[in-house]
Protein backbone atom coordinates (compact mmCIF):
# COMPACT_ATOMS: atom_id res chain seq x y z
CA UNK A 1 0.00 0.00 0.00
CA UNK A 2 1.30 3.45 -0.84
CA UNK A 3 1.59 6.15 1.77
CA UNK A 4 -0.75 9.11 1.73
CA UNK A 5 0.14 12.61 2.87
CA UNK A 6 -0.87 11.83 6.46
CA UNK A 7 1.42 8.80 6.66
CA UNK A 8 4.25 10.85 5.20
CA UNK A 9 3.83 13.62 7.80
CA UNK A 10 3.59 11.09 10.65
CA UNK A 11 6.76 9.37 9.45
CA UNK A 12 8.57 12.74 9.40
CA UNK A 13 7.43 13.50 12.98
CA UNK A 14 8.53 10.05 14.15
CA UNK A 15 11.95 10.59 12.58
CA UNK A 16 12.58 13.77 14.59
CA UNK A 17 10.68 12.73 17.74
CA UNK A 18 10.37 8.93 18.03
CA UNK A 19 8.44 9.09 21.33
CA UNK A 20 5.73 11.41 20.00
CA UNK A 21 2.18 10.00 20.12
CA UNK A 22 1.00 10.57 16.56
CA UNK A 23 -2.35 8.79 16.99
CA UNK A 24 -4.44 11.97 17.34
CA UNK A 25 -2.54 13.58 14.45
CA UNK A 26 -3.27 10.57 12.24
CA UNK A 27 -6.96 10.53 13.14
CA UNK A 28 -7.56 14.25 12.63
CA UNK A 29 -5.36 14.29 9.53
CA UNK A 30 -7.38 11.50 7.91
CA UNK A 31 -10.70 13.12 8.84
CA UNK A 32 -9.50 16.39 7.30
CA UNK A 33 -8.28 14.56 4.20
CA UNK A 34 -11.66 12.81 3.80
CA UNK A 35 -13.46 16.14 4.20
CA UNK A 36 -11.27 17.73 1.51
CA UNK A 37 -11.90 14.86 -0.91
CA UNK A 38 -15.66 15.00 -0.29
CA UNK A 39 -15.63 18.77 -0.84
CA UNK A 40 -13.82 18.30 -4.16
CA UNK A 41 -16.40 15.73 -5.26
CA UNK A 42 -19.28 18.02 -4.24
CA UNK A 43 -17.75 21.04 -5.98
CA UNK A 44 -17.11 19.28 -9.32
CA UNK A 45 -20.69 19.72 -10.62
CA UNK A 46 -20.66 23.33 -9.44
CA UNK A 47 -17.44 24.03 -11.35
CA UNK A 48 -18.99 22.39 -14.44
CA UNK A 49 -21.91 24.82 -14.12
CA UNK A 50 -19.55 27.79 -13.67
CA UNK A 51 -20.43 28.33 -9.99
CA UNK A 52 -18.37 28.62 -6.84
CA UNK A 53 -19.54 27.10 -3.55
CA UNK A 54 -20.34 30.60 -2.24
CA UNK A 55 -22.42 31.44 -5.32
CA UNK A 56 -24.32 28.15 -5.04
CA UNK A 57 -25.01 28.75 -1.34
CA UNK A 58 -26.27 32.26 -2.06
CA UNK A 59 -28.51 31.11 -4.92
CA UNK A 60 -29.89 28.32 -2.73
CA UNK A 61 -30.70 30.77 0.08
CA UNK A 62 -32.46 33.12 -2.33
CA UNK A 63 -34.40 30.27 -3.94
CA UNK A 64 -35.58 28.88 -0.58
CA UNK A 65 -37.05 32.16 0.62
CA UNK A 66 -40.84 32.39 0.71
CA UNK A 67 -41.11 36.12 0.15
CA UNK A 68 -40.07 38.71 -2.38
CA UNK A 69 -36.53 39.94 -1.93
CA UNK A 70 -35.26 43.42 -2.60
CA UNK A 71 -31.66 44.57 -3.00
CA UNK A 72 -31.61 45.76 0.63
CA UNK A 73 -33.06 42.58 2.11
CA UNK A 74 -31.57 39.16 2.70
CA UNK A 75 -33.12 35.72 3.29
CA UNK A 76 -32.16 35.73 6.97
CA UNK A 77 -33.32 39.24 7.79
CA UNK A 78 -36.73 40.91 7.41
CA UNK A 79 -37.11 43.44 4.63
CA UNK A 80 -36.64 47.03 5.76
CA UNK A 81 -39.87 48.99 6.16
CA UNK A 82 -41.11 50.80 3.08
CA UNK A 83 -40.37 54.52 3.03
CA UNK A 84 -43.32 56.78 3.84
CA UNK A 85 -45.48 57.77 0.92
CA UNK A 86 -45.22 61.36 -0.33
CA UNK A 87 -48.71 62.10 1.00
CA UNK A 88 -47.83 60.73 4.43
CA UNK A 89 -50.93 58.52 4.45
CA UNK A 90 -49.06 55.23 4.28
CA UNK A 91 -50.72 53.96 1.11
CA UNK A 92 -50.62 54.86 -2.53
CA UNK A 93 -53.22 57.00 -4.26
CA UNK A 94 -53.83 54.22 -6.76
CA UNK A 95 -55.12 51.92 -4.02
CA UNK A 96 -58.09 54.21 -3.26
Amino acid sequence: MTDDIVASVVRQWQAVNPGLDTGPMELIGRINRCAALLQQAEDAPLRAAGLTRAEFDLLGAVRRTDRELTPGSSPGRPSPPAPPSPSGCGHSRNAV
